[in-house]
This record gives structure tokens, C-alpha cells and sequence, in this order.
């Protein structure tokens, strides 16, 4: 079976053997298929047995590999017989492993191998040191080699005391660092003191430690702390990778990850300005922690966020009266308690701090926490009190009397917005639960603000002089918190209440003001709408009548969202609205505005046009004064319902067409016309969106009209001869319907159009409507000259492309000529006509003038084109034909070649099955050394395994092997093919 290079064989090989099959069947080792096969249960078990029979048969390993093809079907046989020998014969194991990897006989990639055992053997042998010394350790190379296969701590340990590797420890090489780095993480995870007490021996290794603390396993952490606080300030400030360490502590040990923290928000608070309000240091990083730190910890981290509130607080502060202080950073907070804890900044704190007061999720030091706040002199500190006082009425009811008996509090804390309100709920709440004596407290406290109130004269633009005065405002905001029942029991406060009424009317205590922002313009709710008669839809239209009344009016219904109300409703019932529309234009008290948009719900209902036709004419009779520049867009553009493509069109429209064509001037052409790549489309939508230009669009889409025929031609070549480009593109955009009308008359229209070169309408993209797709058709030879000048156009390459693409495909005189000239020397017109082959042509009738283009690309050095070509062989069919095969020969000679990357060895992939030995072929030709992918999944190496694989199948002497094995062994020698994705790939081939 090993000589086969199968575990899978015919059952009748063994007649002789089977009392023996019989057997090893029976105890499940091998089993039995379907179609009289047998094979072994498992491939290591395959290769164990054989090792066994291998060293009973007193073979020699080395001398047997130096006779066989080295292929990567042995590399699990000679792993199964180095681990059998290591175990039976320490001498053989040795002398067999030394000649391996000292000999120049024996491949790469199985020295590669035994390296990788040797460096995963837990408990490294005297003999295999004495042999790293001896021999791997005098290759540079070779011990890269090992230190990226080393797998133990016991390797480890003895590693870090030779002297090479210190002396590779003082490179300041990038890959070195990277090979240590990756060496400390994975023995970190076995022996996590260990590599923490190589590391401290060498605090100069920034880089290294970095990579490695943030990689240690969390029960571990505590050991690192030392070598963290030693080194961390010099960590890579643009990574902040002491956060992913703060974080991985975070699960054994919450307060040293808040007392770093606490250390780290304090050295950035410092340093703040007064406008920088990045008070959580680490952005993205450290707000996760601290989110994290809440989920996981919340009774540590409610005291954490109270402290972090203060300093805030503390750090951007301003006085608001002689009592209370407030700052910059909570002017436009509004708290909102929930339970999400994806922290996005600071303000979050405050939000979990007010949801864990409400959800009652504190712990007896939190709560002493909060109640220490009652004292702070900041308002928004002492809101987090306030609120806890709030939400635990009943049981801190002497508290709460405590605070409100306090007249600086009571009578001050409206001074802050957030303070007031709260203070506010706690008056209402607790008054009615105080006892008599401590109700009157609070009543004399309240009428003592009757004092206090401001006097002022002033006046304006619409006023004489005035006065002004708060008398009565303060006292009377507080006596309204009381219950009417109180206010019974106490006269003189119902005095005050009443007062209070009869000069400010009710006072509510209103949640503190936010920001609300609306997309859109407000309307009448649905509902109203809904219910509306057609007198009521008539008198909204009367009312709102003009955008602009109030800025106060910003949340009231308005002209715009009425408006579009009316487009929708006339779009839902046509039939109801139709007679309603038809007085609307005779009633001049209505806007034109309702009117169009009225137009826009029919034209989406799709209703009558001939109906549609009446109404436009109406507005054209009797309202045509009012379509200037604010209606006149929208009402050209919902004449294309009835224009564009009938056969029938009054004269009087078609005459407002005309006219407005002729008395209406170009829109300008400026730069801010131009704001993309596309600046033909980018012509076209500044033409269609300009009054001239969209009714030389109308007029185009007249071509039905035969009878206008002499009118539409006249109008459109006047605008060939003294319009800009911005109008002109509006002509050729949809110009090829004018074919319909006449022939010869488009064709000399379309070259009138374009006389000037103008390089924008000759960009304009190869599209349907585009007239010069169907002129090529018509006379071909009168174009050459035309193409023969606009292929030296830069900016017209890409459209050109596409059409002479086209009349090539056609067989049109002198085209692939014309073609191949521009794709030669208009970089513009190369890139997406290869994708356009690519993808549509050569599945198709057309595939082998496709063929032909693209090989015409091949020999241009650009690399742009080169990353396209690439991508586009996702989208070539994976066959195997001459056209396939010679195109793929001349990429990989070609200078488009040089920029293949995974895309390409990924069609390889899919063409094996159909062709291995060919796909070899192109493989050694494609140097695949030049391209190192990162996942080994996209590697050229699948292609080289996949492709050696199937050849073996079938031709298993084929010399091609031989060579498929000096790619795979050069490959290896590059350290990206080495990386952790190809040892996975490397481990599932050898199992």
C-alpha cells in the first residue's frame, strides 16, 4: 500500500492473506467498501503501523530518502518513524535526524518538518540539544527556523541561554522582533513567569514586551504588573495596547486595572484644554474598558464613575451662584438612564450611574458614595445624589428634609437646569411624606424667596419702553410643587398659589431642554390628512402658503411637508382629485406650487394623459406668469410624461417648449459643475438640471412627432451651433431616438453637436440612447474621421473604448484598427472595457474577438490596468481551450503579468481538475515567490499542492513532480509562506 502511495487498495490483492484481513477487519483497523475496496480506518494509524514495519525491517531512514521521490505524500510517514525512533533508539534517531538536515540531498521542506517536531517535543532530549548546538544553531537561517517551531518551555529555557540568541536579541530588525515576540506568546501560555522573567532581564525590548504582555493568559496577569509599570509609558502611543492589557487584567483584577486607570485619566485630565472634552484617555480602547469594567464589576465601577463625574466636574467649572459651581462638560447633558453599556463617551458614565440608582443596583459602599454627593458643591455631582434621594424617598426621608431644610439649596438650585428639575421631583415627592413640623420648615424657607426678584426696563423694534420684573416667579415655581392638600392646610402658600397663577398661569417643572432635530418638512399628522374634504385640503393651502413664517414655527406644519401630503394623497385617488386640480388652476389664491406637485401625484398614478394634457395646458393659459425659476424645473419635468415617446402632443405645449429653449439662457459652466471623476455625467445632470437643458431634453423625447419634425431639427441644430456643452449634452444624452424621426438628419445632428471636440460630450458614457451607438450602423466610413480625431482625447478614452468595442464586434471597416490605436495610447479607455470582456463577452458569441482585445492589452505596462486584469479573473470562464491557454502563456510573459496577485492563482485553482499538469506548467512560470498573501487559504501554495496532487493521481513519475518540490522547498524559505496559516495548512497535509 506505501508503495502505491495509497491507503485505499483492491481487497483481491490479499487472497493469501486472509485469516490476517479477517482479523485486522474485526478489530475495526481496516475496513471494507462497497466496491470490494479496503482501506485503513485513519491515515496516522496507517502511518504508525508502517513506521513500526519500517524499523523492524532494520530499514535506514536517511538512506531510503535519498532513493524515493521526496513528495509530500511521505512527510507523515517520516514524522510517524523520527517519533517511533525517538522512543526505541536514541543513537539511530540522532545520527538518522543529523544527516537530514546536514545533507544536501534531502529536500526543504521535510528538514522543515523534523525542525518543527523537534522544536514541539515537550521535554527535549540531551542528544537533541547537543544536535541544536552542534548543527541548527551555526545556520542563522536554520535556527530562525527552530525558534519558530519551538513549542516548550523546557526549549525555551534552554534557547534564551545561548549566546546566538542574545545576540539575535539585540537586532533592531522588524522580522526578528516579530520572531521572538511570536516565540514569547506561545510559551507564555505554558509558563507564564517563565518568559515574565526572561522579559524583565531585558526591559530595553519595548516592542517585544508590548506584543507579548497583551497576549498573556488573565489568570496569569498578576505576575506581569512589575514589568508592565516598568515599561508601559513607553509603549506605542498610536496603538494603546496598554488597554487590550488593562482589559485581559480586568478579569482577575479589577482594582488594579482602576487604579491604572484612575492614573492614566488623571495625567490626560491634566493636560486638557478647556475646550478638549476627551476626558476618557484611549478613545475607542479605554471607553471599552470602562464598559467592560461596569458589566463585569459593577459595585467597583459605580464608585469609579462617581469619582470620574467629580474630577470632570472639577476640571471645567464655572460659578453659578455663591453656592453651586457647574462645568463646561455636562452644559448640554441630558442624563438617560439605560441599559446599554457600549459606552461612546464620558456622558455614558453618568447615564449607568443614573440607571443603577434606578434599577436599585447599588451596594452599601455606592450608596454611602451617593449620599457624600448631597454635599458637593457641584451641581451635577450633586444631581447623582439628588436623584438617588429620588428613587429611595421612603427610606431617606430624614435625608432628603436634611437637603431641602437647607435654604442655600432650596432656594439656589434652580440656578443649574439639570438640578432644578430633580430638585423640583424631590420637592414634589417628599413634601407630602414630611410631618407637620418639617412641612412648615420648608414652607418658611419657600417665603423667604419672595425677596428675591429682579426689576428691569427695556424695549425694542417693535415696542416702547417696557418693564419687567420676577416677583412672585421663584416662590411661585416652588409653592406649585405642593399638593392641593397642602395647600389647603397652609393659607398663606394657596395665597401665593393663586397669585402666582393669575401673572404666570400654570407653571410645569419641564425636563431640561435637548436638541431635537427633524429631517424633512413637518406636516399635518396622517390621521388629519386622511380625513380630510376637499375644502379642507383647499383652506391648508391657503394657510400654508409660504415656507418661511417663523423661526418659532420650526415644529408647526409647513408649505413643504404639506405639499408632498398632497402628492401622495392625489397619487393614491387620481379620480378624486382630477376636478379639484382643474379650479385649483383658475383659483390664483392657490400657489402653483400644490398645483405641480398635485401634477407629480397623477403622472405617478399613471393617469389619463390626455386628461394630464389639459390640466398643463391650463397652467400654461391662465398661470403661465408664475413659472419662473422656482416652478418652471418642476413643471418641464413633469411634461415628460406626456411628451417623451407620444405620438400625440398639443401644438400650444410644443410651442412652450420652443420657446423656452430660445429665451432661456445656458447655465453656466463653473467648476463646482465638475465634483467627480465622471465629468461627462457629471454634464449631463448639470444640463438636465438647468431650465434650457431640460427642455432640449423634452424636445428630444418629441421624436415621435413627425409632424414637428422640421421644428424639432431647426430648434436642435440652432442649440448645436451657440449653446455650451451643459445644453448640448442634453441633446446627445437621448439623442438616438431622434433616429426614429430621421436618419440623415440625426446623423449630421450629432456630428454638429460635437464639431468643437468638446471633451465632455465626448465622454459622455456608451449607453442605449446614446445616438453614435446606432449611427456606427448606419455609415461606419463617414465616422472614421470623426474617431480618428477623438481617440488623441484623453478624457473620451473610456466611452471611445466601448464604442468601437462595438464596431469592432460588428465587423465595421477599419474599427479594430481605430481600437487598437487607443487602447495603445489612452490609458483612460483600457480599464473598464477589460472588465466589461471579462465579465459579459467571452461566455458569449463574441468571446474570441475578446480574446483578441485582451491579448492586445497584455503588452501595456500600466499598472492600474495590471490590478484590473487581476481582479477580472474572477470573472473569465474556467475552461480550458487554445484561447485560454494561449492567453494565460502570454499574461505570465507580459508586463500585466508582473501585478497578478490571489485572484489569478485562485483561477489556477478552479482550472485543475480540468488540466493539473498544465496548471503546474503555468505555476513555475508564474513566480510565485513574488507573491506572499497573508491566509493560506488564498496562497499560491494551494495551487502548487492542489495541482501536485492531482498529477500524482495519475502520473506519479511524472519529473514535473520533482520540480513542483524545489518550488514548494523555495517557498518555504520565505517567511510569509512560513506564517501561522501555512503551519495550520501544513498540519492538516500531514494528518
Amino acid at each position: 500500500m506505501h508503495d502505491q502511495q495509497h491507503i485505499v487498495v483492491d481487497k483481491r490483492l490479499f487472497d493469501l492473506e486472509k485469516s490476517e484481513l479477517n482479523y485486522l477487519m474485526h478489530h475495526e483497523l481496516l475496513k471494507e467498501s462497497t466496491d470490494n475496496k479496503i482501506q485503513f480506518i485513519h491515515q496516522t494509524f496507517f502511518d504508525y503501523v508502517y513506521a513500526r514495519t519500517f524499523i523492524s525491517s532494520g530499514k535506514d531512514i536517511a538512506d531510503w530518502l535519498k532513493n524515493i521521490h521526496q513528495g509530500l505524500f511521505i512527510r507523515s510517514q517520516v514524522k510517524q518513524i523520527f517519533a517511533y525512533l525517538r522512543d526505541i533508539d536514541v543513537s539511530i534517531y540522532i545520527q538518522s535526524l543529523t544527516k537530514i538536515l546536514t545533507k544536501d540531498e534531502y529536500r526543504f521542506h521535510l528538514k522543515l518538518l523534523l525542525i518543527n517536531d523537534l522544536g514541539f517535543y515537550q521535554n527535549p532530549l540531551e542528544q537533541e540539544k547537543k544536535l541544536l548546538s552542534a548543527h541548527i544553531i551555526r545556520e542563522p537561517f536554520y535556527f530562525q527556523l527552530f525558534l519558530e517551531s519551538v513549542q516548550s518551555p523546557k526549549w525555551f529555557e534552554f534557547v534564551i541561554s545561548l549566546k546566538e540568541f542574545t545576540d539575535l536579541l539585540s537586532s533592531e530588525k522588524e522580522d526578528i522582533n516579530r520572531l521572538i515576540s511570536n516565540l514569547c506568546i506561545r510559551i507564555i501560555w505554558q509558563n507564564a513567569q517563565l518568559v515574565i522573567d526572561f522579559l524583565s532581564t531585558h526591559p530595553y525590548k519595548i516592542g517585544i514586551i508590548e506584543n507579548v504582555l497583551v497576549q498573556i493568559p488573565d489568570s496569569e496577569i498578576k505576575l506581569s504588573y512589575e514589568l508592565y509599570h516598568k515599561t508601559y509609558a513607553k509603549w506605542n502611543l498610536n496603538i494603546r495596547r496598554e488597554y487590550y492589557y488593562l482589559e485581559k487584567a480586568l478579569n482577575a483584577d479589577p482594582d488594579f486595572v482602576i487604579e491604572e486607570l484612575k492614573k492614566d485619566f488623571r495625567e490626560n485630565i491634566s493636560k486638557l484644554d478647556w475646550f478638549d472634552d476627551n476626558y476618557i484617555p484611549g478613545s475607542h480602547s479605554g471607553l471599552k474598558i470602562y464598559s467592560e469594567l461596569y458589566k463585569q464589576y459593577p459595585n467597583k465601577a459605580i464608585p469609579y464613575f462617581i469619582y470620574i463625574i467629580t474630577e470632570i466636574e472639577k476640571s471645567k467649572s464655572y460659578e453659578l451662584t455663591d453656592s453651586f459651581y457647574s462645568s463646561r462638560a455636562f452644559s448640554h447633558y441630558r442624563p438617560n438612564p439605560k441599559n446599554n453599556f457600549d459606552f461612546h463617551d464620558y456622558k455614558d458614565l453618568y447615564n449607568t450611574i443614573f440607571y443603577s440608582i434606578k434599577e436599585k443596583k447599588l451596594d452599601a459602599n455606592s450608596i454611602s458614595l451617593l449620599r457624600e454627593t448631597l454635599n458637593s458643591q457641584y451641581a451635577n455631582v450633586l444631581t447623582l445624589g439628588v436623584y438617588y434621594l429620588i428613587q429611595n424617598k421612603e427610606q431617606e426621608i430624614e435625608t432628603t428634609f436634611k437637603l431641602l431644610s437647607n435654604p442655600d439649596f432650596l432656594i439656589k438650585s434652580n440656578s443649574s437646569e439639570l438640578l432644578g428639575y430633580y430638585s423640583n421631583i424631590l420637592v414634589a415627592k417628599c413634601y407630602p411624606l414630611f410631618d407637620r413640623k418639617q412641612q412648615i420648615v420648608l414652607n418658611q424657607i419657600i417665603l423667604s424667596t419672595l425677596k428675591q426678584y429682579h426689576h428691569w426696563t427695556y424695549e425694542t423694534f417693535y415696542t416702547k419702553k417696557k418693564v419687567s420684573s420676577t416677583y412672585l416667579k421663584r416662590t411661585y415655581s416652588l409653592v406649585s410643587l405642593l399638593p392641593e392638600k397642602s395647600l389647603n392646610e397652609y393659607p398663606e402658600m394657596k395665597k401665593i398659589n393663586q397669585e402666582g397663577f393669575r401673572r404666570y398661569e400654570k407653571v410645569d417643572n419641564k425636563p431640561p431642554s435637548v436638541v431635537t432635530t427633524y429631517s424633512g418638512w413637518r406636516s399635518y399628522p396622517q390621521k388629519a390628512y386622511d380625513n380630510m374634504t376637499l375644502t379642507d385640503w383647499r383652506n391648508s393651502f391657503i394657510k400654508l402658503n409660504t415656507e418661511q413664517r417663523s423661526f418659532a414655527d420650526w415644529d408647526k406644519p409647513s408649505k413643504g411637508g404639506n405639499t408632498r401630503s398632497f402628492e401622495q394623497h392625489v397619487s393614491q385617488e387620481p379620480n378624486k382629485f382630477y376636478t379639484f386640480m382643474k379650479d385649483l388652476i383658475n383659483d390664483k389664491s392657490i400657489d402653483l406650487e400644490y398645483i405641480l406637485s398635485g401634477l407629480e401625484g397623477l403622472k405617478k398614478a399613471e393617469y389619463s394623459k390626455e386628461s394630464f394634457q389639459h390640466l398643463c395646458l391650463g397652467i400654461i393659459k391662465l398661470r403661465k406668469a408664475e413659472l419662473d425659476e422656482r416652478y418652471l424645473s418642476t413643471f418641464l419635468r413633469v411634461l415628460d410624461y406626456i411628451v417623451n415617446g407620444n405620438k400625440t402632443l398639443d401644438r400650444e405645449i410644443f410651442d412652450f417648449i420652443i420657446e423656452i429653449i430660445y429665451q432661456t439662457p445656458d447655465r453656466e459652466f463653473t467648476k463646482d459643475v465638475i465634483q467627480r471623476d465622471d465629468v461627462a455625467m457629471e454634464v449631463v445632470t448639470a444640463g438636465i438640471n438647468s431650465i434650457r437643458g431640460v427642455s432640449v431634453e423634452l424636445l428630444v423625447g418629441c421624436y415621435s412627432l413627425a409632424e414637428y419634425k422640421e421644428k424639432i431639427f431647426e430648434t436642435l441644430e440652432y442649440i448645436a451651433d451657440t449653446a455650451n456643452e451643459i445644453t448640448r449634452s442634453c441633446a446627445i444624452f437621448r439623442g438616438a431616438s431622434l433616429i426614429n424621426l430621421d436618419k440623415e438628419r440625426a446623423f449630421n445632428l450629432y456630428l454638429r453637436l460635437v464639431k468643437d471636440y468638446n471633451l465632455y460630450l465626448l465622454a459622455i458614457p456608451f449607453h442605449d440612447g446614446h445616438p453614435l451607438v446606432y449611427l456606427m450602423n448606419i455609415d461606419f466610413k463617414r465616422l472614421i474621421p470623426f474617431f480618428e480625431k477623438t481617440i488623441t482625447i484623453g478624457e473620451a478614452g473610456e466611452a471611445m473604448s466601448f464604442f468601437l468595442f462595438n464596431a469592432y464586434i460588428n465587423n465595421r471597416p477599419k474599427a479594430f484598427t481605430l481600437l487598437e490605436s487607443l487602447l495603445n495610447n489612452n490609458p483612460r479607455s483600457r480599464q473598464k472595457l477589460t472588465w466589461e470582456i471579462c465579465a459579459h463577452i467571452l461566455n458569449g458569441k463574441h468571446s474570441k474577438k475578446g480574446w483578441i482585445v485582451l491579448n492586445i492589452l497584455l503588452n501595456i505596462d500600466d499598472k492600474e490596468l495590471g490590478e484590473r486584469f487581476n481582479n477580472c479573473f474572477l470573472h473569465i470562464p474556467a475552461n480550458i481551450n487554445l484561447q485560454t491557454i494561449s492567453f494565460i502563456n502570454k499574461y505570465l510573459k507580459s508586463p500585466i503579468g508582473n501585478y497578478r496577485s490571489s485572484y489569478f492563482y485562485n483561477f489556477l485553482r478552479n482550472l485543475i481538475p480540468l488540466d493539473a499538469k498544465q496548471c503546474l506548467i503555468w505555476f513555475f512560470s508564474s513566480r510565485p515567490e513574488k507573491v506572499t498573501e497573508s491566509f493560506y487559504d488564498k496562497s499560491p501554495l494551494n495551487v502548487l499542492v492542489e495541482a501536485y496532487n492531482g498529477m500524482r493521481e495519475y502520473d506519479k513519475d511524472n519529473v514535473m513532480l520533482e520540480k513542483s518540490m524545489d518550488i514548494f522547498d523555495s517557498l518555504l524559505h520565505i517567511p510569509q509562506y512560513r506564517n501561522i496559516h501555512l503551519r495550520t495548512f501544513l498540519r492538516e497535509l500531514d494528518s
